[in-house]
């Protein structure tokens, strides 16, 4: 059984992210407007934009049965993390943070309340997650 739940990073990484990455779709909107037929780099420069996108879209928890595989926008930093290394989970306002055990600080994953609900339920409910997941 695999399950996908969609989260961002800490805030601060959010905004500046998907800023740069509207400037980059403004930077072609302009691009576009100085010429009256289809402009080459406009359009080169609207396909970086959809790229990044794409990449904003790709962060993700994978949800298997004996590990979570963290999906980044930075595909070489994707990795897979099982149960036994995760030190525990914590709900917070925003999403969760999840501390593991060869780190020394807890990541803060942005997460809607449906999701992260659903996400600590998982965790919960997973026979190798029993006791990683402690309330606020």
């Amino acid at each position: 059984m695999k399950k996908i739940i969609r989260w961002q990073p800490e805030l601060a990484q959010t905004i500046i992210y998907w800023s740069l990455t509207l400037i980059v779709l403004f930077f072609s909107l302009i691009l576009s407007l100085e010429n009256t037929r289809p402009y080459w780099k406009s359009n080169l420069v609207l396909g970086i934009f959809l790229v990044f996108v794409v990449l904003g879209f790709r962060r993700s928890f994978v949800l298997k049965a004996n590990s979570i595989k963290i999906r980044y926008a930075a595909f070489w930093k994707d990795k897979e993390v099982s149960y036994q290394k995760i030190d525990s989970v914590t709900p917070i306002d925003l999403g969760v943070k999840m501390k593991l055990t060869d780190e020394e600080e807890p990541a803060v994953y942005i997460m809607k309340k449906r999701t992260r609900l659903s996400f600590c339920n998982h965790i919960a409910g997973n026979e190798q997650g029993k006791g990683l997941y402690t309330k606020k």
